[in-house]
């Protein structure tokens, strides 16, 4: 798996999640601690970076790690 494809399995898992749980876009960024355009980037592919923090946050949301 390349490096695009990984980060848009990500991008398709974070977002199924979110839209499980019944959040929008907005919420979800804030339950992430994230800006709502940081959070879109995250979700576009348009950054591949996610801190340790953030990814500890969506553990803790999910309960599972993506």
């Amino acid at each position: 798996m390349t490096k695009q494809e990984l980060a848009r399995n990500f991008s398709l898992n974070v977002e199924k999640e979110r839209i499980r749980l019944g959040l929008t876009q907005a919420e979800m960024a804030k339950k992430l601690e994230l800006s709502l355009s940081g959070y879109k980037k995250m979700i576009s592919g348009e950054t591949t970076k996610i801190d340790t923090y953030t990814a500890f946050l969506m553990y803790d949301l999910y309960g599972k790690w993506l």
